[in-house]
């Protein structure tokens, strides 16, 4: 990267990442300080389970993925350094992604009723998705490089860049789960429309709820994998951050919003034997379990 104009395409791409990861993270931090009197009720009262430890592990991951990326842009010390963070920040993205997918994927089963079928559906698309996610996330890695620019245009920030795609290969393995999951909620939600029990303000909570934020998980899915295809390798991963943050942050709600949907239930909300991984301990007068 020797011309003046490739040195300003460069300049300009890091501050299009600098301006959305800082917005990303702006909503995290106002989603956060929304939802921390609900989190204090309804999670932090609770006893430790699974789905508390999902919770936690979703809700606070992306601060440590933030946190690590803030420090290395305003304290650069080497190019190595500068991989590692960005390495470290795609694994916790990956990892945030995977346990928000769990809370949804556990919530899907519990609307029907913990079916095997339903179930053994869930998990292979899930389990498949994390293995492939992290086996391609790992190849990625590899190739990040520092651009190589003259010394006169030194860049004070962490940036690598890669020439691989495989990104795109992850946010696309994640589709079919989404899509799955959508569509096994739309079913059940014409069942309950048919048989009349969709009149339950619960129930309605819980099917509109989950099918508008997986339309979002699926649409901001293909997006990111849109943009990697289609982008130069100085914008790759422009909006994975945004990712992570919206995932993130509709898992955590949906949990708030439905714990705090049956305020009558008592604190310890969250059931911690494997067998049951509902998230609620209240049946609704239609069979389907409060989560």
């Amino acid at each position: 990267m020797e011309s003046s104009s490739e040195v300003f395409s460069l300049l300009h791409s890091i501050g299009v990442h600098s301006y959305i990861n800082t917005a990303s993270f702006m909503v995290l931090v106002y989603d956060y300080m929304l939802c921390a009197l609900l989190e204090i009720k309804f999670i932090w009262a609770a006893s430790w389970t699974l789905p508390k430890l999902l919770y936690l592990l979703t809700r606070y991951i992306p601060f440590f993925t933030f946190g690590t990326l803030l420090y290395f842009d305003h304290n650069p010390s080497s190019d190595d350094a500068c991989r590692q963070s960005d390495k470290f920040a795609a694994w916790s993205i990956n990892i945030s992604m995977c346990t928000a997918g769990l809370i949804f994927v556990i919530r899907t089963w519990a609307v029907w009723n913990r079916d095997r079928k339903v179930g053994l559906l869930l998990s292979v698309l899930t389990i498949s998705d994390g293995i492939s996610g992290f086996i391609v996330l790992n190849i990625w890695a590899k190739d990040l490089k520092a651009p190589s620019v003259p010394i006169k245009w030194k860049i004070y920030q962490c940036f690598n860049v890669t020439e691989s795609h495989l990104t795109s290969v992850s946010f696309g393995l994640i589709l079919p789960l989404y899509a799955v999951s959508l569509l096994l909620l739309l079913v059940r939600a014409y069942m309950h429309l048919k048989d009349g029990t969709s009149e339950s303000k619960f129930i309605c909570l819980v099917h509109i709820q989950g099918i508008i934020y997986y339309i979002y998980l699926f649409c901001f899915s293909l997006l990111n994998m849109v943009f990697n295809l289609v982008l130069p390798p100085i914008y790759l991963n422009l909006l994975s951050k945004m990712q992570q943050v919206v995932s993130s942050t509709l898992a955590c709600r949906m949990l708030l919003e439905l714990r705090a949907s049956s305020p009558d239930q008592a604190a310890n909300a969250f059931e911690s034997s494997l067998s049951r991984l509902d998230f609620m301990q209240t049946v609704e007068p239609d069979g389907v379990e409060a989560y």
